[in-house]
């Protein structure tokens, strides 16, 4: 049964280092985190923002802003990793999962990292959290969609149990997917069922 997921609240912040030992905080996102998050996304490379986003933008607008710092606590969880650099604070990752018209009781997720933090575990501690998150509220499964050439994610996401399904719509992603609840199947057969139902869905 899934929990009352209004009355579940976000994770309290946590102080986490990398492998290189830099300290960093983990929290749930702020409705006055806009200039961070829009400095963090502005900050990374084209390549980095292509995978996070699957557009070429420079910065994001406004209302992607607004709408990004103003999750639905119903259905919704995003967080930041934040750092201190050049003795302020920097937005250095976000992780969300939001609820996804295709199955009301899964979950999509995305995460970035800022390139001078890649390769450093934050991605895959980010990912912890959201899993952590998602089964305690009940939460069958979360999915999300990879660009095929984004192969450290793709390799993270084989590395936390997510199976790797061939998207239906669209040759240029994957869909990642891991169920959550002993209710849910196996990885490769919750790719299957995944992938099975949106081929009858178009």
């Amino acid at each position: 049964m899934v929990a009352a997921l209004d009355s579940f609240a976000a994770p309290q912040p946590l102080l986490w280092a990398g492998t290189d030992c830099r300290p960093l905080v983990i929290r749930a996102i702020g409705s006055d985190d806009a200039d961070l998050l829009g400095a963090f996304y502005t900050a990374l490379t084209p390549a980095s923002r292509l995978n996070r986003f699957h557009v070429g933008i420079k910065e994001l607008p406004p209302r992607w802003l607004q709408a990004l710092t103003h999750p639905d606590p119903d259905d919704e969880l995003a967080l930041l990793a934040v750092a201190e650099q050049d003795g302020r604070a920097a937005c250095i990752g976000e992780a969300r999962y939001a609820l996804d018209t295709e199955t009301a009781r899964g979950r999509d997720f995305a995460v970035a990292v800022a390139d001078g933090w890649q390769g450093h575990g934050l991605g895959g501690r980010l990912l912890d959290a959201l899993l952590q998150h998602a089964t305690q509220r009940g939460i069958d499964q979360l999915h999300g969609d990879v660009l095929r050439d984004n192969l450290p994610m793709v390799a993270l996401a084989r590395r936390k149990g997510f199976a790797v399904a061939t998207h239906p719509a669209d040759a240029r992603l994957l869909r990642v997917v891991r169920g959550l609840q002993p209710s849910w199947p196996a990885p490769a057969a919750a790719a299957s069922r995944w992938s099975s139902g949106q081929r009858a869905a178009h």
